[in-house]
C-alpha cells in the first residue's frame, strides 16, 4: 500500500507530493511545485529509481524537459526545451548511454551540434 506525502513549507500551496512504498522508497509519482502553485516537475519512480516518463516545466507552464527512464537509467528519446518552446537538445538513450542521433540547438532554433552515438561513444 502506498503512502502519499505532501509538503507545504509555510505556504498555502503544496510544494511537493510523492508516494512511498512499504520500504520507504519513492514509488509511483513525485511532483514538485513552484511557490506560485504551478507544476515544476512530474516524475515517476519504481522502488526509489526513476522509471517511466519524467517531465519538468518552466514556471510559465512551458515544458523544460521530457525524459524516459527504465530502472533508473535513461532510455528512449529525451528532449530539453528553451523557455521560448524551441527545442534545445534531443537524443536517444539506451541503458543510460547516448545511442543514435543527438542534436543540440541554439535558442533561435538553428542547429548547433549533431553527433551519432553507439553505446555512449561518438561515431562521427
Amino acid at each position: 500500500m502506498a503512502t502519499i506525502i505532501k509538503y507545504y513549507a509555510g505556504t498555502k500551496n503544496i510544494l511537493r507530493e510523492y508516494e512511498i512504498n512499504e520500504a520507504g522508497e519513492i514509488h509511483g509519482y513525485s511532483k514538485f511545485y513552484y511557490k506560485s502553485g504551478k507544476l515544476q516537475s512530474d516524475y515517476n519512480y519504481a522502488n526509489g529509481e526513476f522509471h517511466g516518463n519524467c517531465k519538468s516545466y518552466y514556471e510559465n507552464g512551458e515544458i523544460e524537459s521530457d525524459f524516459n527512464y527504465e530502472n533508473g537509467e535513461l532510455n528512449g528519446n529525451c528532449k530539453t526545451y528553451y523557455e521560448n518552446r524551441k527545442l534545445r537538445y534531443e537524443c536517444n538513450y539506451e541503458n543510460g548511454q547516448r545511442h543514435g542521433n543527438c542534436k543540440e540547438y541554439f535558442k533561435s532554433g538553428k542547429l548547433r551540434y549533431e553527433c551519432n552515438y553507439q553505446n555512449g561513444e561518438p561515431t562521427n
